[in-house]
């Protein structure tokens, strides 16, 4: 399995754009699937819990890893997820959310980016693990997004 680093620095994948996130002074650029900024707030809200499913336990996830918010990365991954595809699809929207979580890690830094790092990748396995069953919820619905 790839290490954290060739994650956060994967290239921008097809069908992805950047999306802008702030923090503090600076604006940090995340990836997110080709439609994710033109979302309205219904839309967005009726898409995107965050981090964690919607249902179940994993509910109870929290959108922080340490101290710093990390909600964005499970919006943009709910997203994903609603677009459906193929497995090719889900496996890149795992890495993408993977890949924004230790964006946003590395942008905040400190002494908890290790540990951080760490919770990162046990969501990342975790949704390799059992996403599969949330994948393409919006049964393809958004799927003219990317097309």
């Amino acid at each position: 399995m790839k290490g954290w680093r060739e994650f956060l620095e994967m290239e921008r994948p097809e069908g992805y754009c950047y999306t802008p996130w702030f923090k503090d002074d600076e604006t940090l650029f995340l990836y997110a699937p080709d439609g994710f900024n033109s979302l309205s707030s219904e839309e967005r809200e009726s898409i995107c819990n965050g981090i964690g499913a919607s249902s179940g336990l994993s509910r109870l996830v929290p959108d922080t890893i340490w101290g710093i918010y990390v909600g964005i990365a499970g919006d943009i991954h709910d997203y994903s997820y609603w677009l459906g595809g193929t497995p090719e699809d889900r496996e890149t929207a795992d890495a993408v959310f993977y890949h924004n979580l230790l964006a946003i890690i590395e942008a905040h830094g400190g002494i908890l980016a290790p540990l951080r790092r760490w919770r990162a990748r046990k969501y990342y396995l975790a949704l390799r693990v059992g996403g599969w069953a949330h994948f393409g919820d919006g049964k393809g619905e958004g799927r003219a997004y990317r097309d």
